[in-house]
């Protein structure tokens, strides 16, 4: 949407044009926050392929295997299908559908920069007397004097304090430690701990540390999944070059899932915030327990990622 402004006299107003098409265009804090909306639905699609994948394997087992299983073996298998199955539904519907994450994630990172167009053409019209605005791309205009053009007036306005000045926070997340061999066995500790970073991923202004690098200085440390410590994910994050590191603990115990994570605050030494929670052994029911519980910590407790 660019913008073009200018002015006419219709009867007694006077009367703006902008064209919004540019604006969109050259806005750089609304690209900024278009990209981060579409990197957030490139990891949806991403775990929605995971769970496809997951799928497809255990299709393919159950085909080349089930000749030699028992009965109970069978059911067994086809009953993980048929979970997979449904995980994969609740999630695209989660995510994409009606109300879902996608539109509302979208929402609430396009909309304070909407408004932000919005009120920089409402004080402008104010100063330049004009009694009515228009877009001239939904006007349909054919043609409008180029010297009206207070295009890149409006533009300088909204670019002034671009997105690009913001100063981001490095967050690191340490690997999650499993409190028992059953929990290492069916995976919690890794799960708590992907969605806890991928909840991190949905802040603009949270420089995300790849999960790569961190595994890597993970590793020269020794610091594994049986026996990661707060000291050792604080050395981890020391070692990344993080201002915030984010460590959990993670156990399975009698069909349920307690979890708990804690904010490591580099540079000043102390814990940010913590917290854990107690959920029934469902994968979906864990993963919304995690996403939520790290947005609220995040949310009551680091004013400089939320812009509060």
């Amino acid at each position: 949407m660019g913008l073009i402004w200018g002015w006419f006299l219709v009867g007694a107003a006077q009367v703006g044009l902008v064209d919004m098409r540019r604006i969109e265009q050259e806005y750089v804090d609304l690209q900024a926050a278009r990209a981060e909306i579409e990197r957030l639905n490139r990891e949806w699609i991403r775990e929605r392929d995971s769970i496809q994948q997951a799928i497809t394997s255990l299709r393919d087992r159950f085909r080349t295997q089930s000749p030699a299983m028992t009965d109970e073996q069978r059911l067994e298998m086809l009953d993980q299908i048929q979970a997979l199955e449904q995980d994969l539904k609740a999630f695209v519907e989660r995510i994409w559908g009606p109300g879902g994450e996608y539109a509302r994630r979208s929402q609430e990172i396009l909309q304070p920069y909407l408004d932000r167009v919005h009120e920089v053409i409402q004080r402008l019209a104010t100063e330049q007397g004009l009694s009515v605005v228009i877009d001239v791309r939904e006007a349909g205009a054919i043609y409008w004097d180029p010297a009206l053009d207070l295009t890149q007036l409006v533009l300088d306005e909204l670019n002034r304090t671009a997105a690009a000045t913001v100063q981001k926070v490095r967050f690191a997340v340490a690997p999650f430690l499993a409190r028992s061999v059953e929990t290492r066995q069916r995976g919690w500790a890794e799960i708590v701990e992907t969605v806890a970073y991928n909840a991190l991923k949905s802040y603009s202004r949270i420089d995300l540390i790849l999960r790569g690098e961190v595994s890597s200085v993970a590793d020269r440390l020794n610091a594994r999944r049986d026996n990661i410590t707060q000291d050792l994910a604080r050395q981890i994050g020391q070692q990344v070059n993080a201002d915030v590191v984010l460590y959990g603990e993670v156990e399975w115990k009698g069909g349920q899932v307690l979890f708990s994570v804690v904010f490591l605050d580099l540079e000043n030494d102390q814990v940010r915030a913590r917290g854990s929670q107690r959920v029934e052994d469902d994968r979906t029911q864990v993963e919304t327990a995690v996403r939520n519980l790290v947005q609220q910590l995040i949310e009551r407790n680091f004013p400089e990622v939320t812009g509060r």
